[in-house]
């Protein structure tokens, strides 16, 4: 089935399937990681990577 869909139709549906995903995914690991020593570098990255994913979610850029 997936043969038959254009690449560019392909690349959508996997990214409006797995971005939104990979942000909850990642936002849970933020907040438990921030929740136990929110000062390290480990939670800083761990948040700019869940904002970034959250702004592309939106659709803002």
């Amino acid at each position: 089935m997936w043969v038959l869909l254009s690449r560019r139709l392909r690349m959508w549906a996997a990214a409006a399937i797995l971005l939104p995903v990979s942000r909850a995914v990642l936002h849970r690991i933020a907040e438990r990681q921030a929740r136990r020593r929110p000062d390290t570098l480990r939670a800083k990255g761990l948040r700019r990577a869940d904002q970034a994913l959250a702004r592309r979610t939106r659709g803002s850029r």
